[in-house]
């Protein structure tokens, strides 16, 4: 079975950040992407939890995964969309089996 490398990009961000990520990623070259809602987690700006009744203040988590060719694109212009709100950005490398999706 042939695999083939990818970058999986995941952006964790305030739920309200997560239309804006996702479009920046797709003008960037993305074909798709995955948001994982309601994230719980603690890091520099302390814990996180989500608060309100509209959820805008939960964190998400978007994911896309793309060619290695323009994940550095798709990385800045995230990287812009979310200027400077609180977040965080980084990429690993997978395995696919349908190089053709990504």
């Amino acid at each position: 079975m042939q695999m083939f490398t990818k970058k999986k990009i995941e952006v964790v961000v305030e739920a309200i950040y997560a239309p804006r990520v996702a479009e920046a990623a797709k003008k960037a070259g993305a074909k798709g992407y995955t948001i994982l809602p309601n994230l719980q987690g603690s890091g520099t700006h302390g814990d996180r939890r989500g608060s309100g009744l509209s959820g805008a203040f939960e964190n998400v988590m978007v994911i896309c995964v793309v060619d290695a060719s323009i994940a550095g694109d798709v990385m800045k212009a995230i990287k812009d969309a979310i200027g400077d709100a609180i977040g965080v950005l980084y990429a690993s490398d997978v395995e696919v089996l349908r190089d053709e999706h990504f």
